[in-house]
């Protein structure tokens, strides 16, 4: 079993995920071509055909792992609002995660992305602690 440190503070030892967030994660795990192959392979979420594989090279993993994560999640409706889709709050993570590691276009935005990041981080902990005591 693969393991992930997230850093969480909470009361509580372990976290729930759902499959689809265990199989994104599972892109960013993926160390090198053949990993990343075998998982897009095996992924019933992604469909690909052996053309798709050929023109892989371990310099681009990086951009290849961009492109599985935009394949994986293209389910999500860009042109609709994220509150309207009804997704759960694990994705919801994982987007905002992988807005800052792939999406955001310059540093000003990362930086916008990871204040923001913290407030809710803050919050959520306000929450906690007014809720579990």
């Amino acid at each position: 079993m693969k393991q992930f440190l997230l850093d969480l503070d909470a009361s509580i030892n372990g976290i729930y995920l759902n499959s689809e967030t265990i199989e994104l994660l599972s892109i960013i795990q993926c160390k090198n071509i053949e990993e990343l192959k075998k998982f897009a392979q095996d992924c019933s979420q992604l469909d690909l055909s052996e053309e798709y594989f050929s023109n892989w090279s371990e310099q681009d993993i990086e951009n290849i792992k961009k492109d599985l994560f935009e394949k994986y999640i293209k389910k999500i409706n860009p042109n609709q609002s994220i509150q309207s889709q009804n997704l759960k709050e694990e994705t919801l993570a994982l987007i905002a995660m992988l807005n800052l590691q792939y999406w955001c276009e310059n540093e000003d935005e990362k930086e916008r992305l990871k204040k923001y990041m913290l407030k809710m981080k803050k919050s959520i902990k306000i929450w906690y602690k007014k809720n579990t005591t």
